[in-house]
This record gives structure tokens, C-alpha cells and sequence, in this order.
């Protein structure tokens, strides 16, 4: 048996399958582009459809959690309805001549640095759930690739809050993130669905995965029997 040892965020156990999940590197190359105009009207597409997505997030997180929690997941559409935003990757497109996508992932980026360094880490949260809507929205990707047909225990290195939403809490067992960035909107979610939590763990090898596991949402350890 192996022991890891986090933070329980969610109390309650979870035994199943450890199921490793490394999310995309949503870091992109710096691309200059002729028109312009043509990736500002990509920008306005993929806000209208991240837009919807967005609502459609918040509706559920409504009907999950109290307002006060919900209004994460409606700080998100504000943020996409405001064109402070998109006004700012608008004005790099045209003033670099880069693409949407660039320009999407550099001005959230920069974004969050700002907000970081003031002291408002949750806005900095925010920015990726935004960022990363509109960022799939803009390569037409499709929402939440994670599933699983069995009782599973879900490891991540980084997991967005409306991802956790959208699981279904039948197969996801349990939920570990490695290290301890934006756990706290994370929490929040997995309490409201009754899913046990722990962050914090270190990071598990790739042997590791399809091994049975139990995970304590309230003492923080996750236990893998590496023999099975």
C-alpha cells in the first residue's frame, strides 16, 4: 500500500479506481495573422458560444448550492458579459496583428498577474475559467473531456470549478488535485455534489493509474494498493 497524504477539503470515502488526469497546456505559440478583423469576429463567436455555456453552468450550480456559492459560476458570465475582456483582446488582435487564440491566452495572462499581485487570487481563478471557455470555444473543443464508466477516484494536476459541475457524481468516486492551487471554488463545488475531496497530495506516477484506491475527504489521505 501506498500512502499520500493532502488537505481533506470534502469530507466523506471514496473507493474505486484511481483515474489520472493531466490537463491540456493551454499555452500558445505567438501567431501573427493579415486580417484582423476576421479573428475579432472569431473572438465575437466564441464569447456568444461561451456565453451560453457559461449560463447553462450557472443554471445547475443554482439548483446544486446555495446563491452565495452559485455566484462563482455567475461572477463567470458578468465577466464574459462585460466588454472590458474582450475589448482587450480585441486591441491586441488589431494592434499585433496576432490571432484570437494568442491574443485570448496573453491578455488572461497578464490578467491574472495584475490580480495575483493584488492580493485577489479568486479573480485570478476566475480569469481561467473564462479563459479557458473562451479558449475552447475558439478552437470548437468540446466542453469537460473526462469520463469514466466506473467508480473512479479523479487525480488532477488542475481542474477549473466548472468542470467539477459538470461530473457525474455516480462514477466520480473521489476527487484529488495535486498541490493546492485554486482548491478553494473547487471545495466549494465538491461539497455541494457530495463528492469527498483531499488537495494537496503529491503527484502520483502513471503506474498508478486503474489501481484501486480509497480516498478520506476528512483526514486528507489517499491510499493505493499498488499490488492490485
Amino acid at each position: 500500500m501506498a500512502e499520500f497524504i493532502g488537505k481533506g477539503v470534502s469530507d466523506g470515502v471514496a473507493k474505486g479506481k484511481l483515474m489520472l488526469y493531466k490537463a491540456p497546456d493551454n499555452e500558445i505559440a505567438k501567431t501573427t495573422v493579415t486580417n484582423t478583423e476576421a479573428q475579432i469576429t472569431r473572438l465575437e463567436n466564441a464569447r456568444q458560444n461561451a456565453l451560453v455555456e457559461l449560463r447553462q453552468v450557472y443554471k445547475k450550480a443554482q439548483a446544486l448550492m446555495s446563491d452565495d456559492y452559485a455566484d462563482i459560476f455567475k461572477a463567470h458570465v458578468l465577466m464574459l458579459e462585460n466588454d472590458d475582456l474582450c475589448n482587450a483582446i480585441s486591441q491586441m488582435i488589431a494592434a499585433d496583428k496576432v490571432s484570437a487564440d494568442y491574443a485570448t491566452y496573453t491578455t488572461a495572462q497578464k490578467l491574472k498577474a495584475t490580480l495575483k499581485k493584488g492580493g485577489m487570487s479568486g479573480s485570478a481563478n476566475d480569469i481561467d475559467d473564462v479563459s479557458d471557455c473562451l479558449l475552447r470555444n475558439l478552437r470548437n473543443e468540446q466542453f469537460n473531456k473526462i469520463v469514466a464508466d466506473e467508480k473512479v477516484i479523479l487525480c488532477a494536476d488542475s481542474l477549473v470549478p466548472s468542470q467539477v459541475l459538470e461530473f457525474n457524481s455516480e462514477n466520480i468516486a473521489g476527487l484529488c488535485l495535486v498541490g493546492d492551487n485554486h482548491w478553494r471554488h473547487i471545495m466549494i463545488v465538491a461539497k455541494a455534489m457530495k463528492i469527498p475531496a483531499v488537495v494537496g497530495i503529491d503527484r502520483l506516477s502513471d503506474n498508478h493509474s486503474g489501481k484501486m484506491a480509497t480516498l478520506d475527504g476528512k483526514t486528507g489521505v489517499l491510499t493505493v494498493d499498488e499490488k492490485a
